[in-house]
């Protein structure tokens, strides 16, 4: 298995670290005067943005899947092994999906601008 394929994890969880800091911090802090009088077409957005709660239970959503898709290793010919996952699996389960697969791939699209987001996982 090589770092890119380990690091889908990592970068995943870093990610995730830091929004649960940021929904933590969030709970404490004071709502702004100025989100009271936000447009009423604007208010279901700017209240969701400001839930905390609901952050952490898609965070929670998440890192479940994340724990789901780990890598196992598989012998594909005498002298080669693959690492593929140990979740995913295709045409009636007789077949899997390479490692980092489809599911952690699509986990990873939101932080496409990140700086350590790798293009190798794009969907």
């Amino acid at each position: 298995m090589t770092d890119s394929e380990l690091s889908i994890f990592e970068f995943l969880r870093a990610r995730y670290d830091e929004l649960e800091q940021a929904a933590n911090a969030a709970k404490t802090a004071r709502r702004p005067w100025y989100f009271d009088h936000v447009d009423d077409a604007a208010k279901p957005f700017v209240d969701l943005a400001l839930n905390p709660d609901s952050v952490l239970n898609d965070l929670a959503s998440k890192r479940a899947i994340l724990a789901q898709h780990r890598p196992a290793w598989r012998r594909m010919s005498w002298d080669e092994d693959a690492a593929i996952c140990d979740t995913c699996r295709y045409d009636n389960g007789l077949d899997v999906y390479f490692f980092p697969c489809p599911t952690l791939r699509a986990l990873a699209v939101p932080y496409a601008a990140h700086s350590d987001y790798q293009e190798a996982w794009k969907p």
